[in-house]
């Protein structure tokens, strides 16, 4: 059951729809070994969680599988930090409760503090709720937690986005890139960070060699 878990992980950190779902499998392949295996139900919570947000699966199909995953997870070990992560982004991108939010991820940092997940989704949250720096430094102690993770690279370009430091979101992004090439979500970000710089040529570079948004 450990090892079909450890490769939906590997499969799950590659963060790409067919990389998400073949997590999916593996994960479900260590439930059939261990029915009672709580870091598998906090896999499937993560991917249904992931798929949900880019609009693999519709979210009001994904999202409440997610949870209930999470859950599941939950009553098998209360202190698992993965699943308050997925039940912070469920609250956070599909419930709308952002106090629920808050507190579920708080329990995920405190449970381990060195989930680098949970200071990504973190950085998340306190973007959302308009908290930038604290955002940006939650968002780089996930990166050097986990510096190969293509979501966790992301985390300081998402805040930087939003916080409306365009060049520097250009900057990590093409970091970002030079790791993961061909990362659509970072491709993405970055056309929309080149035309709002009024770099249009740069941007109708990266729009001729990937899909927009995922369309």
């Amino acid at each position: 059951a450990y090892q079909e878990y450890l490769r939906g992980r590997h499969h799950w950190h590659n963060w790409s729809a067919d990389s998400i779902r073949r997590a999916i499998g593996f994960f479900e392949r260590a439930l059939e070994h261990d029915p009672a295996f709580a870091l598998a139900y906090a896999g499937l919570g993560n991917a249904f969680g992931a798929l949900s947000y880019y609009g693999h699966i519709p979210p009001h199909e994904g999202f409440p599988r997610a949870r209930a995953a999470a859950l599941r997870a939950l009553e098998l070990d209360p202190n698992l930090s993965d699943a308050h992560v997925t039940l912070a982004l469920e609250r956070l991108f599909y419930g709308w409760d952002w106090p629920a939010a808050e507190a579920a991820i708080g329990k995920a940092v405190k449970l381990d503090p060195d989930s680098a997940l949970a200071h990504t989704v973190r950085a998340l949250i306190d973007v959302t709720c308009g908290r930038f720096d604290a955002a940006l430094t939650g968002a780089r102690r996930g990166r050097a937690l986990d510096p190969l993770s293509p979501f966790t690279n992301m985390g300081p370009a998402w805040v930087l986005h939003f916080a409306g430091r365009h060049d520097e979101t250009i900057h990590e992004l093409l970091d970002v890139l030079a790791l993961k090439p061909g990362l659509e979500e970072a491709g993405n970000v970055l056309i929309t960070s080149y035309e709002t710089l009024g770099r249009f040529e740069e941007a109708l570079a990266v729009i001729a060699r990937q899909r927009c948004w995922q369309l």
